[in-house]
């Protein structure tokens, strides 16, 4: 007990949501493999969501993605030593798997390997008989292309606020950058992990271009050697296509990929991210897109194959137990400003960025209780979405 007590004192979060801020990061905390850094994902596998479903995966790895948002955590409310663990992980672990050449992997073992091939366990029969239990996750084969913008935002933090990035780790990073350059066109599996096909995922894009803007200005601050020229003719690229193929006219918001018609919340990171401002009239608009409630037809019906993002209509047509308007990232209260804590990248705006995002977030959970029964009406708590009294995470 003495030890997570002392552990928890290192919080510089001292604001309205402390107990919550406390509990969360034990949970985070409880994530990481202290032998390498490592952070993993969940510590369960095959629990569905939804009980009797087959939608049952098993996420006790690391992935990139949700380690990278892991460490901004760490960082904003005073904790470094997890943060140069995990990259520390990256540098001595996972980089070893990444070839020049080739899309970076998504998700790893704790000891920085590839090898978990998903497997099913017939003769289990799963939480309340929610087949199939599942080991292994056939994702470490997907090309999501959104993960390098996770990554060199970790890479930008851990170099302003933990250690200056050496010089060997910057000869990897300057490799995968240039990579981006010539591969940011392609389509991906996206955020959503799409099992079935490929798409032009306006998330990915927008974090290829973070991933870009980051590099730049990580070069810039430490006077590092890159093709600048290069990078922000390509980083600049992407902003525009966002801005003309991403933006649907007919729907007044950007939608989840080219030529969708598609809402998806994980475009609420566009001004956390500093890709436009909370203000402008697009995000504006994409914000009151996402809130309306799906009882006044928001979003087209899916047809066979489509993603179910944002649904959550009411009657026999809700999936209950669902959770599928936010992803799986952590989120930041609006009041969770430390004392001391600093702006990491996102500079003086941060607070304005936030308090935007959460007012969505507000607004969707009153929207969809206004549309769904009393029984099956979602909570936002924590950072997850709640259904009745279990936690669903997004």
């Amino acid at each position: 007990m003495k030890f997570w007590q002392d552990w928890l004192s290192g919080c510089i979060y001292h604001g309205r949501w402390r107990d919550q801020v406390h509990r969360s990061v034990l949970a985070l905390k409880l994530l990481t493999f202290e032998p390498t850094g490592a952070i993993v994902a969940a510590p369960t596998t095959s629990l569905p969501e939804v009980i009797g479903g087959a939608r049952n995966w098993d996420y006790r790895y690391t992935w990139i993605r949700d380690a990278a948002f892991t460490v901004y955590a760490f960082l904003r409310i005073g904790f470094r030593d997890e943060a140069a663990a995990f990259m520390r992980w990256i540098e001595d672990h996972a980089s070893k798997q990444v070839r020049p050449k080739a899309p970076g992997a998504v998700v790893f073992t704790i000891a920085g390997d590839k090898q978990l091939p998903e497997q099913t366990l017939d003769h289990w029969e799963g939480y309340r008989g929610s087949r199939p239990v599942r080991i292994g996750n056939a994702a470490v084969s997907q090309f999501q292309g959104d993960i390098y913008g996770e990554l060199m935002d970790a890479f930008y933090l851990s170099n302003k606020y933990v250690s200056p990035t050496s010089y060997d780790a910057w000869g990897k990073i300057r490799n995968r950058l240039d990579w981006i350059c010539e591969n940011w066109q392609r389509p991906d599996a996206g955020i959503w992990e799409m099992r079935n096909r490929q798409e032009h995922f306006v998330y990915s894009k927008v974090l290829n271009w973070v991933a870009l803007d980051r590099g730049l200005r990580l070069a810039d601050k430490r006077a590092l050697p890159a093709d600048r020229a290069k990078w922000m003719r390509e980083r600049d690229r992407i902003y525009e296509e966002v801005m003309t193929r991403g933006w649907n006219e007919k729907r007044h918001a950007f939608t989840q990929y080219y030529g969708s018609d598609d809402l998806d919340a994980s475009l609420l990171i566009m001004p956390l991210v500093f890709f436009m401002a909370p203000t402008d009239p697009r995000m504006l608009s994409t914000i009151s897109a996402i809130s309306e409630s799906p009882r006044q037809g928001t979003r087209p019906q899916p047809r066979a194959g489509r993603s179910e993002i944002l649904r959550r209509v009411p009657g026999k047509k809700a999936r209950a137990g669902t959770s599928e308007v936010f992803p799986r990232h952590r989120s930041v209260e609006k009041n969770s400003t430390a004392q001391k804590a600093p702006h990491l990248s996102y500079g003086h705006e941060a607070e304005s960025v936030l308090s935007t995002l959460v007012y969505a977030a507000t607004a969707v959970r009153s929207k969809i209780a206004a549309a769904c029964p009393a029984s099956t009406t979602p909570k936002i708590s924590r950072g997850v979405f709640v259904l009745g009294s279990t936690p669903q995470y997004a």
